[in-house]
């Protein structure tokens, strides 16, 4: 089964679309048996991410008969949330017979328990995962949903001679025999069968989103391992993961060359009045892309309004990049500047920065490349203060477990529509108690084509965040992404 990744409308959720089953048995030529299953949304409030599942090219369950368990291959529905499955002869199934994806589980009853077996490897397809599910045919709606959990991991800058990322757990088990219990959920145990395998051809994609099907429970000591037929070649840790039934858990990114931020501009450029021209040439700017983003590192002056431009020489005229005038808030000392495709091709071309502004001294420019953990994406305006951006989520302490003073949390976000005399605000808060976090908070006052708030996490924001996670208020913003560096 595909999982395609997709922009949300509303709170980004792991949306599993319902499906009315037709009818729960209708054989539609001899000897053949079919069936309708969709995939369920009664818990998509748990889950975060835009992510979609789907039916895919080559799913096949296994659905309980008098006669044992027996196969059905998908003949249509690929690529929407309701499938239709058939079997090359006449069979009875019972109305709440158990459904279980994919048929290669080889599910069974012991002692009136259902068994499976997990496997220990996975081949890894584009936005792909074969995770572990059940369904139940009967007269209403027939939909599956995940047995265990989701561990979603992204890797950026991948060597090409990956072949493998392993997952290894501290002693619990991940694949082998397991057992579904009264909350059909298959959960960990202790025991050997520690390690899952996603695998892949070398020299795949350079970035890749792999998901790891595990069952539910907490997992301590993790190690995230990307490697070639014969090392491995870059790993990454978490001390603690809890992952619930139906849920998706996002791991800590894992980035092969490190992608740092890299200091463009290291002196103090005057920005106090329009007319100062700041070049700087020589830049190392060839590689940037849209996406990533220019940080300048201020000094508010007497005025809180600055503008930074990026041109290029072609035909002997000066062309400007379409980089936006930012309205500062009082007190801010860094902003950045996210890149469109313009500004980084004009970049690229000149290799050089031109900064001007009004009110303030750029202290030092740096370039931050899009390499992110993404924590959320979607759409969530905050309204009038009377829409909080509460996800469950991001209420989750095990979700921070591993977060250290220096990260960087990202918030981006667009300008909603108010009255032009309303402010932009937002307050990132403590999820317990609503209480504001200090120093996260974001005022742009009347005027801004600010998209992105970067906040460098000290100690004490970083405890506060741990304690219960995050929720937002604020007015005349629509949040559409959440990230950490």
């Amino acid at each position: 089964m595909k999982k395609m990744m997709i922009l949300a409308t509303a709170i980004a959720a792991m949306a599993l679309a319902g499906c009315q089953k037709e009818q729960q048995q209708a054989p539609v030529q001899e000897e053949s048996t079919t069936l309708h299953f969709g995939l369920g949304d009664a818990t998509k409030a748990t889950h975060t991410a835009a992510v979609q599942l789907v039916w895919a090219e080559g799913d096949d369950i296994s659905v309980d008969t008098p006669l044992g368990f027996k196969t059905f291959d998908l003949v249509s529905g690929e690529g929407t949330a309701s499938g239709t499955f058939q079997i090359n002869e006449t069979v009875t199934v019972n109305e709440n017979a158990t459904a279980v994806y994919p048929a290669a589980l080889a599910p069974s009853w012991s002692d009136d328990k259902l068994t499976m077996t997990l496997p220990d490897s996975y081949a890894w397809t584009a936005h792909g995962v074969q995770a572990p599910m059940i369904s139940w045919v009967n007269n209403a709606y027939p939909y599956f949903h995940l047995l265990g959990g989701l561990i979603k991991l992204d890797v950026y800058n991948i060597p090409e001679s990956s072949t493998k990322l392993v997952f290894t757990t501290d002693g619990q088990n991940v694949s082998g025999d397991f057992v579904m219990n009264g909350s059909n959920a298959i959960e960990t145990s202790a025991g050997t069968n520690n390690t899952v395998t996603i695998t892949f051809a070398a020299g795949t994609a350079a970035n890749m989103t792999f998901f790891v099907p595990v069952p539910a429970g907490t997992y301590t000591n993790c190690t995230f391992s990307l490697q070639s037929t014969s090392e491995a070649l870059k790993t990454v840790k978490a001390a603690s993961i809890t992952v619930a039934k139906d849920q998706l858990f996002f791991a800590p990114a894992l980035n092969c060359d490190g992608a740092a931020a890299t200091t463009l501009v290291s002196d103090a450029l005057d920005c106090t009045v329009w007319k100062n021209w700041n070049q700087k040439d020589g830049l190392a700017l060839t590689t940037v892309k849209a996406g990533d983003r220019l940080r300048f590192h201020l000094t508010e002056g007497s005025t809180t309004y600055w503008q930074v431009r990026a041109s290029y020489a072609a035909d002997a005229d000066w062309h400007w990049a379409d980089m936006p005038t930012i309205g500062l808030a009082s007190g801010q000392t860094m902003a950045d500047v996210i890149l469109t495709e313009d500004a980084a091709s004009c970049l690229r071309a000149r290799n050089s920065l031109v900064v001007t502004g009004y009110g303030v001294t750029v202290n030092s420019v740096e370039y931050i490349p899009a390499v992110e953990q993404i924590l959320w994406e979607g759409s969530h305006s905050l309204g009038n203060w009377d829409n909080a951006f509460n996800y469950q989520g991001l209420n989750s302490a095990a979700l921070w477990a591993g977060l250290k003073a220096g990260k960087e949390l990202d918030v981006y976000f667009e300008e909603s529509t108010l009255p032009a005399i309303d402010y932009c605000q937002f307050f990132i808060q403590k999820a317990s108690n609503w209480s504001s976090i200090d120093g996260l908070s974001f005022d742009a006052g009347t005027n801004t084509n600010q998209k992105v708030m970067a906040f460098p996490l000290t100690a004490a924001q970083v405890t506060a965040i741990k304690e219960s996670g995050i929720v937002i208020c604020g007015k005349k913003i629509t949040i559409t992404k959440i990230t950490l560096r």
